[in-house]
């Protein structure tokens, strides 16, 4: 309902009329002109009138007979008669006039009129001239936002690859345009891993449902199973079902991990979908606590593998909460005697640097190129391919890295291996956890 009373709301909006920011700014550059020149017409005519003191005076015309023209004697001339026909004029005519009035200025009145009315007239073309002018600088101003606003309105979620690319100089409007570009770059990058996240989410669901429904089929379908036919279909279910359940539990971590990274900028609505709200709470961990709790829990595997164990934990706290990080380590532990090369060691060191603390885990095992060790922390991309029955969900590097994150830090994986090194070889395999120690402020919403 909300969104349809803000769409009738921003409808009848549009149907009325609006001054458009280039119309506003000639209007703003309008009035400033004709206000400030206002002010000065009206301080010129009041200096005018009350400033100095006029005195209006009037010369008689001068004899021309007085006049030195430089000749011997002035000739008249009779242009339209001859002297007969000047009879009547009177006796001074041999005055002449050397000024010829275009005004006609009677008293002191008649000067502050004509200044009025000339500075009047002289304000509206100054005013006009202007509008004018500020009409054309505010387009040339304007025109990187038509650029803005169309890249703005071509984004759709299928569509995310228009960038403003705004040239010119260094100013506010290329700021705009930078971090338009920069916010579409980030959408277009979690549309796609949200599709592909979703992909593969069906992909790794649908295996395990549809490998139930072909058990289901044959003891349904087929011929009248024994007894021990139904306990080993039985077990085989129950197994498929246990990994149903394994993936859901990690997806569910994976959205709880993520979403306290989202609660840290925005710590409201990811309550309705935290299902345990100390998933957010923080609190003071003693880093030898988190590592020895994490180890009891991957002992049977690391036994099974027979990996030995190394650890070099220096004695120091840090500020995480207890249940994401312990979740973190596990993964990262599980990893490692998963993937290790049987019989070899699972190294795990832990230590404060300068404001951070900095979590290893190394171990060795088959070389991998160097794109799939890149995007090793990407969800459902597994290190030992998907055929391999012991490969796990593929999401606990991607779990480990939304929970780094949450705490305001970051997870990298690097390999020993070199490039050209032969198939089949192995390398040492690293991954590095970085957080805020419990002096620094943690980004994990409290």
């Amino acid at each position: 309902m909300r969104s349809a009373d803000g769409g009738r709301a921003r409808g009848q909006d549009r149907g009325r009329f609006r001054l458009t920011i280039r119309a506003r700014i000639t209007l703003s550059v309008a009035l400033l002109i004709a206000l400030g020149g206002g002010v000065l017409v009206v301080g010129l005519n009041l200096f005018m009138r009350y400033g100095p003191v006029w005195a209006i005076q009037s010369s008689p015309a001068m004899p021309a007979d007085t006049l030195d023209l430089g000749v011997d004697s002035v000739s008249p001339t009779y242009p339209y008669g001859d002297a007969a026909d000047l009879a009547e004029l009177p006796e001074n005519a041999n005055e002449l006039s050397l000024a010829v009035p275009v005004l006609e200025i009677r008293d002191v009145t008649d000067v502050f009129q004509t200044l009025l009315w000339s500075s009047i007239i002289a304000l509206i073309v100054i005013v006009a001239l202007g509008a004018v002018a500020a009409w054309v600088l505010a387009g040339r101003v304007l025109a990187p936002l038509h650029d803005i606003n169309a890249a703005a309105r071509a984004a759709t979620p299928g569509q995310l690859d228009r960038r403003v690319a705004l040239r010119g100089p260094r100013d506010e409007l290329t700021d705009l345009s930078d971090t338009l570009d920069d916010m579409l770059e980030r959408l277009e990058h979690a549309f796609r891993a949200q599709q592909l996240f979703a992909a593969n989410a069906s992909h790794e669901l649908r295996t395990p449902l549809a490998t139930q429904k072909a058990m289901l089929d044959v003891l349904l379908d087929g011929p009248e199973p024994t007894p021990a036919e139904y306990r080993l279909a039985a077990e085989r279910l129950r197994e498929v079902n246990a990994r149903s359940i394994e993936m859901g539990e990690a997806l569910l971590d994976l959205t709880r991990a993520q979403l306290g990274l989202a609660e840290s900028a925005a710590p409201r609505g990811a309550a309705a979908v935290l299902s345990d709200p100390e998933f957010l709470v923080v609190e003071s961990c003693e880093a030898g606590e988190l590592a020895a709790v994490a180890l009891d829990h991957a002992a049977e595997r690391l036994s099974e593998r027979e990996l030995a164990v190394e650890t070099a934990v220096e004695s120091h706290t840090v500020r995480v909460n207890r249940a994401m990080f312990t979740r973190l380590i596990d993964n990262l532990v599980g990893n490692a005697a998963r993937y290790a090369t049987a019989g070899g060691a699972v190294v795990l060191s832990w230590r404060a640097e300068a404001e951070d603390s900095v979590l290893r885990i190394a171990n060795t095992a088959e070389r991998l190129p160097a794109a799939t060790v890149d995007k090793l922390h990407q969800p459902f991309v597994r290190g030992g391919g998907r055929v391999r029955a012991d490969s796990g969900s593929g999401l606990g590097l991607a779990i480990a890295t939304a929970i780094a994150e949450a705490h305001g830090g970051s997870l990298k994986v690097s390999s020993s291996a070199s490039e050209h090194a032969p198939e089949g070889d192995t390398a040492e395999f690293s991954v590095h956890v970085r957080i805020p120690l419990a002096g620094a402020v943690a980004t994990l919403a409290t």
